[in-house]
């Protein structure tokens, strides 16, 4: 027996928000990509039909392709898809001061950009983190910081 499952049928387009810069705690900004389901008119989501929000924080750069097939996938299902640069990274602001793994802020920063996420009138307030390689280790930062919101973390590692 098959029942339908109305969550995984394409229901949206995609609409883009390109270096949203979200304000962290010590008032550095970081670039964000914002992928929001679209109305075939064009018109993205709005407080009247707000979505759940999957998170990726990137020190490779957040327009490289590695999640292009993944963001349409689901966005037009109806989830927020967003993509941000690491502190210090291409489009973010910082310091200059990058370590691969381990950043003494980047648990701040998971925290303080889930929180401004949940706020958002399209967010429904539910949070999901996911990333692969080193992006896992900084979605596991964030799931680390004491969040409420963060609802989900899915990471992809590697063991060496």
């Amino acid at each position: 027996m098959t029942t339908p499952q109305t969550s995984s049928q394409l229901r949206y387009g995609v609409h883009q928000f390109r270096d949203v810069m979200i304000p962290m705690r010590d008032g550095v900004h970081l670039a964000t990509d914002i992928y929001l389901p679209e109305h075939g008119d064009g018109r993205p989501i709005d407080a009247s039909e707000q979505v759940p929000a999957l998170l990726v924080r990137t020190s490779y750069d957040k327009t490289a392709p590695e999640w292009d097939d993944v963001i349409p996938y689901y966005v037009r299902r109806g989830y927020a898809f967003v993509v941000q640069d690491l502190r210090s990274r291409f489009r973010s602001e910082g310091d200059g001061h990058y370590f691969h793994t381990i950043n003494p802020w980047e648990g701040d920063d998971g925290y303080d950009t889930v929180e401004w996420l949940a706020e958002q009138d399209w967010c429904t307030g539910k949070i999901g983190t996911l990333g692969s390689s080193s992006s896992c280790h900084h979605a596991n930062s964030a799931s680390t910081s004491q969040t409420a919101t963060l609802g989900c973390y899915v990471g992809r590692g590697r063991t060496y």
